[in-house]
């Protein structure tokens, strides 16, 4: 790092200069959520989706890829899937989704308003929910370390997910 910072604002390009989520995906591409949508920097200028585009929202609240090279953005009104070939589809329609964490293979963690943690498997475009943990509001974050705890982040404290219960 050399010390220098460069700012960028609506007028270079972004949606908008209120950012609310950053991701580098497997191909060092740069995904920026903003209030305006979703934003892919990659060595050129940026490739921008919204609502419009087929989002569930334009405000993107968090955003995660997974190892099938998937692109995962959630909003207000329920979580947008970028898959590999470009298509883009809403999964968990009407849910507010605040955090996301990528799973051991192709699954997704998903926190939310109020249908606490989520766990996402699909196939051939077919995408099966379970809910991991009920009764937890405002799933705010979700990380995995490195011995495979689960820590999750609330308005009301964080907790600890050991071996599918809450510590």
């Amino acid at each position: 790092w050399n010390g220098s910072t460069e700012r960028m604002e609506e007028k270079d390009g972004l949606l908008s200069s209120n950012m609310t989520a950053i991701f580098e995906d497997k191909e060092g591409s740069i995904w920026v959520g903003s209030v305006q949508g979703l934003l892919r920097f990659r060595n050129t200028p940026f490739y921008s989706l919204k609502k419009e585009d087929g989002l569930p929202h334009s405000v993107i609240m968090c955003v995660a890829a997974t190892g099938d090279g998937s692109v995962w953005a959630g909003t207000p009104e329920g979580l947008g899937w970028i898959q590999p070939d470009g298509t883009v589809r809403t999964v968990l329609p009407g849910k507010m989704v605040f955090s996301l964490c990528p799973g051991l293979g192709d699954d997704l963690w998903v926190g939310t308003e109020a249908g606490g943690l989520l766990r996402l498997k699909w196939s051939r475009g077919k995408v099966v929910v379970h809910q991991l943990v009920s009764g937890i509001r405002k799933i705010y974050a979700i990380e995995r370390d490195k011995s495979g705890m689960t820590w999750i982040g609330t308005r009301k404290g964080m907790y600890q997910l050991k071996k599918g219960t809450l510590a």
